[in-house]
């Protein structure tokens, strides 16, 4: 499905200021780091800040970017059981 171009008045005219230049390499490297704290945000205890010692939220930072990485690393390994 195509998105349909916008459509505008005829005296419509281009804002003046600076042009948007896309910049590719700049948006890539953007778009690996965005998309890396997107995959962080699903940890609830990292986004709201419940630790009061830096150490343990660091810790806990450096587990969820362990299991980041892990499920990066091996995709089709199944989630792990909670001990009954």
């Amino acid at each position: 499905m195509c998105i349909p171009p916008k459509r505008r008045p005829a005296s419509w005219r281009a804002k003046r200021g600076r042009p948007v230049v896309a910049r590719k390499e700049e948006y890539r490297l953007r778009y690996t780091v965005e998309r890396s704290f997107a995959w962080l945000g699903a940890y609830r205890r990292l986004l709201i800040r419940w630790e009061r010692l830096f150490v343990v939220y660091r810790s806990f930072f450096a587990l969820a970017l362990l299991r980041v990485c892990l499920r990066r690393a091996m995709p089709d390994a199944p989630a792990p059981h909670p001990p009954q």
